[in-house]
């Protein structure tokens, strides 16, 4: 699946892997430590500045510098991902469909929604 590809780039196979495989919900530091976020902030409120901030800096580099970068680094990917997006979609929907990934994906919104017993971590804003 193609997806997992584009996660384990991100974090690494061993860390994709292990993530993906075990089901473990990294909190906001250890997503920062991984890869996953740019920064860690105290409360939702802190998330909007901070994004703007990272925004304004990234926009600093040329559209046309940021554009072909990003092809260089994701477009073998991206290739090879629109070619098998039907199959990829079938796989992931069969996947879904099944009972056990079912019930499994009702514990972990359960755990999301505070079922869990969680405790609150702070917000984190997303590189992807």
């Amino acid at each position: 699946m193609f997806w997992v590809q584009f996660f384990a780039g991100v974090v690494g196979p061993r860390m994709a892997e292990k993530l993906l495989q075990a089901g473990d919900m990294p909190n906001s530091p250890e997503l920062l430590e991984i890869g996953m976020v740019d920064e860690v902030v105290e409360g939702a409120e802190a998330v909007l500045p901070a994004t703007l901030k990272e925004v304004r800096r990234w926009l600093k580099s040329p559209d046309l510098g940021r554009i072909d970068t990003k092809k260089e680094l994701r477009g073998p990917l991206t290739e090879r991902w629109a070619a098998g997006i039907g199959k990829e979609a079938g796989t992931v929907w069969a996947a879904c469909s099944n009972p056990e990934t079912v019930a499994s994906l009702a514990k972990v919104l359960e755990r999301l929604s505070g079922g869990g017993g969680t405790k609150k971590a702070p917000a984190a804003t997303s590189k992807l």
